[in-house]
Parts: structure tokens; sequence; C-alpha cells
């Protein structure tokens, strides 16, 4: 991930040095803390009463993604972009009271035993944005635009919450190989932003910002899930 971000940053800067003379190109960063969730689709291969138990059982999660772009002024109310980002989505479950009965032939010896757990499931993808933005006041602006999607990792963390001492937790990460994640999607993206700052060089904006993805998160899965997510994005263009 490193050697990933250093690459990201050294093209950015070379192509930052070769647009210098042309002020119709941008180039922008950006950081979308945001809230995701999974739509709960049905096939009509599972029971009601499960699917009805798991988007109950289900909530969504706080996430981050991020992304690098180039944009073109195609005039002054239109501009055309392209990027290459991290992008991260998924769901959690909702808390669970645990309950632990000892065996007095067979004590656990456990003083502290975790009364809650919960779920937090993550999509780590590669995202290729390409968008485009309109111009609707001196500030103001809409975003539009298709994002494909490489899944590139899946994981899974269990979290215990004890009672002794408050606030502790144990957390376990592992791969997530329950089903055959979909390799390659595609998302909508909508937003409307504001620049916050604007200077001959450099403009700071801020957008509000959602997405949903068109296909399942699963290949194969007969319950799937179609991510969603909204949120914030802060960003430079320079």
């Amino acid at each position: 991930m490193k050697t990933f971000i250093f690459f990201v940053i050294s093209l950015l800067f070379f192509l930052r040095m070769g647009l210098t003379q042309e002020s119709r190109f941008k180039l922008g960063i950006s950081v979308s803390p945001m809230y995701s969730w999974g739509l709960i689709t049905n096939d009509g291969n599972t029971p009601q009463w499960l699917e009805d138990k798991y988007k109950e059982s289900e909530i969504g999660k706080v996430s981050v993604s991020s992304s690098f772009t180039v944009e073109y002024r195609f005039n002054e109310k239109i501009q055309l972009g392209a990027g290459l980002g991290y992008q991260n989505n998924g769901q959690r479950t909702k808390k669970s009271v645990l309950f632990f009965i000892d065996n007095p032939n067979n004590p656990s010896g456990n003083p502290n035993p975790p009364i809650e757990s919960r779920m937090v499931y993550n999509h780590h993808n590669l995202e290729i944005p390409i968008f485009m933005s309109y111009s609707v006041l001196t500030r103001f602006y809409l975003v539009g635009g298709i994002s494909p999607v490489i899944n590139i990792l899946n994981t899974s963390t269990s979290i215990l919450y004890y009672l002794e001492g408050e606030g502790d937790t144990e957390r376990t990460v592992i791969e997530d190989n329950s089903t055959d994640f979909r390799r390659v999607n595609l998302f909508a993206n909508l937003a409307i932003g504001f620049n916050l700052y604007e200077a001959k060089r450099i403009r700071s904006f801020v957008q509000a910002h959602c997405y949903y993805g068109v296909f399942g998160v699963s290949s194969k899965a007969t319950l799937n899930r179609i991510p969603y997510a909204t949120g914030v994005t802060f960003g430079v263009k320079f």
C-alpha cells in the first residue's frame, strides 16, 4: 500500500509539472468519510423469515475512501474528469448480548467474560471514477458519474465487548471467504459541491456525496447486498 501511495503521488507530481502550461487541466486529491450499508436483495430462493432476520440484525458502518483525479475544463460551466482511488464500504451487525453458563464441574475460570459482540464486514476496492461537474452558481456545482470498481480484499472483524474496564474490546480480523465476491462492479455517483476557497492555482472544496452499486457484492448468493453509501468529500484541486 505504501508503494502504491508513493507511486500515485509521484505520478501526480510529474503530471502537474507537465500541465503547468495548460490551465484547462486540474489535478485533485480528495478524502471521503462515508456511512455505508448493504441493501439486502433476495432472488426468491431464501426464506422470507431468514431475509427479515438479516435485515433486522444489520446496520451501516463508517468508512473512508480517497481518490486522485485529473479534470479538464470543457467550458466555463462543464468539467470532465477521471481518476484512481481506494474505496471502502460494507456493513455491521447490531450488538448481540452474550450469555455464558458455567459447568460447576468444569468452570471456565474467566472472571471477565465478554458481554456483547458484533461483526463488521469490509469490502476494500480499487475505484476508477469517471465524472462530469456542472457549475450552477458562483461556487456551487453538481457532479454525476460512474465508477468501475475492482474488489481487492474482503475482511470480517469480530468485536467482543467486556464489562470490566468500560470500553474494553477485543477485535479479531480475518479474510472473508463466506461467498464468491464479485470481482468487478459498477457504481453510480452523485454529489453537490461547494468551492470553499479559490485562487489562481488552487481550489479547496466540499461535497455532499452518495453512491450505489449496480450489482450485488456477491456473484452467486441468493441473499445479496447492493452497496450504498452517503457522506462528505473534502478535497483540493491544483
